[in-house]
């Protein structure tokens, strides 16, 4: 009978918590979601099951796009992305063949370097007009290989709705600029 109290006394201490008297931790982890969006468009999203759990995103059909079309490295003084009408490729706009094909990206100090743009001449109109190289890849192994040119596989669209906080720490969009923060709490 003795034994059987015991066993209870023991199985209640942790259920409630007060196994700081036997030596294991008295205190759990939680988790929480602080700060500020840095970004509001989903584009920034780069995988399917974080995009579905933040609010105002939604999954699209992947496509291959230039980074610089959907927001990602506009901020990065780095980055090839042109600035002339907010953040886009450098490809956009570009009105001459030569210049066009001058955009490159290069994989390393003396190695070779890659196309970001090529000249098309199937446009709706007949005329020619400078493309990102990213759009015609239809598989994120295609697209991945072309990170270099600034490609990215993007699979959310919309706008983020809320603030950081208004998510649990374990569906903080730490792709859009919220910190997952944690606290022990007794």
């Amino acid at each position: 009978m003795a034994s059987r109290a015991l066993r209870f006394i023991i199985v209640a201490c942790f259920t409630v918590g007060w196994c700081g008297v036997f030596g294991a931790p008295a205190c759990s982890k939680t988790y929480s979601c602080t700060g500020d969006f840095m970004y509001k468009d989903c584009s920034r999203i780069t995988d399917a099951a974080t995009c579905t759990q933040v609010h105002g995103c939604h999954t699209r059909k992947p496509t291959c796009l230039n980074g610089c079309d959907v927001g990602i490295g506009c901020d990065d003084p780095a980055a090839v992305c042109g600035h002339i009408s907010g953040c886009s490729s450098p490809c956009a706009g570009v009105l001459d063949e030569t210049e066009c094909t001058d955009f490159t990206a290069s994989l390393g100090a003396g190695g070779p370097s890659i196309h970001q743009c090529e000249w098309s001449t199937d446009g709706a109109d007949g005329g020619g007009s400078c493309q990102s190289v990213c759009l015609p890849l239809n598989s994120e192994k295609s697209c991945a290989e072309q990170a270099s040119a600034g490609c990215t596989w993007v699979v959310c669209e919309g706008t983020v709705k809320d603030d950081c906080s208004s998510y649990s720490g374990d569906e903080c969009p730490t792709s859009l600029g919220c910190d997952r923060t944690t606290d022990a709490v007794e």
